[in-house]
């Protein structure tokens, strides 16, 4: 008896560790319609985001709710995308042009995950579910930038920006919400000054950015939770 059953132990053993030992691919490979999906609806997004739309707003909330939660994609059914990475999400955004606000879920690292030949996390497959079941895509772009200056002197000139805000419903295949959102940076930028030999001036602009950055990142999650109804947790 016992020699009769350590084939079938051993075989069964074989088959929990291969399944164990899943790469990135082989798990993508399983949701590559969750992937394709996600795609076509990012591009449709880019899509309508690069013709302007005008702004759209509605006195009710948006039902089901949306919900974004920077650190609990299980619990979100709302993702951020900046509007530079809904065509590739690998892109790299250009400070000149564009501000990143980082709100992203981890979405984009779903794509680039999807390429690796090796043992997958052991997240991984529940995250890909966890993109399926999502509602919302919110993107963003510049529809007016003036990027705070400081200059050779240190002196410094107030930034602004006049953010396109962008909320899409991913089963109505069409923007729901669309608004701007206006930030300044401060009225006073201080910097860590170094005695390494770094690029004072460059660390100066730095912080001159980051003061705008900072001013931003607040405004447009609290303009999405009311023109929208949801809860945004950054």
């Amino acid at each position: 008896m016992k020699r009769r059953a350590l084939p079938v132990a051993l075989s069964c053993l074989s088959l929990f560790l291969a399944s164990c030992g899943d790469s990135y691919q082989e798990v993508a490979a399983r949701h590559q319609a969750t992937l394709d999906t996600l795609r076509e609806d990012m591009a449709k997004l880019s899509e309508l985001v690069a013709a302007n739309p005008e702004e759209m707003s509605a006195e009710m909330p948006l039902d089901p709710a949306p919900v974004f939660k920077q650190d609990d994609s299980a619990a979100s059914n709302t993702v951020a995308v900046v509007w530079e990475r809904l065509t590739d999400p690998s892109t790299q955004v250009d400070e000149k042009t564009a501000i990143d606000l980082y709100l992203s879920n981890g979405l984009e690292n779903l794509f680039t995950w999807a390429t690796w030949d090796m043992k997958a996390a052991d997240n991984f497959e529940a995250d890909l579910k966890n993109a399926a079941a999502l509602r919302y895509l919110v993107s963003y772009k510049p529809l007016k930038l003036n990027p705070p200056q400081v200059d050779a002197e240190f002196n410094y000139t107030i930034g602004s920006v006049a953010m396109g805000v962008y909320v899409y419903d991913r089963q109505k295949k069409e923007i729901v919400r669309a608004f701007p959102v206006v930030a300044m940076s401060g009225a006073r930028v201080g910097y860590q000054y170094r005695k390494d030999g770094s690029n004072q001036l460059q660390a100066a602009r730095d912080w001159a950015r980051s003061s705008l950055w900072e001013n931003l990142r607040p405004a447009v999650t609290k303009a999405l939770a009311e023109r929208t109804g949801g809860t945004f947790e950054k």
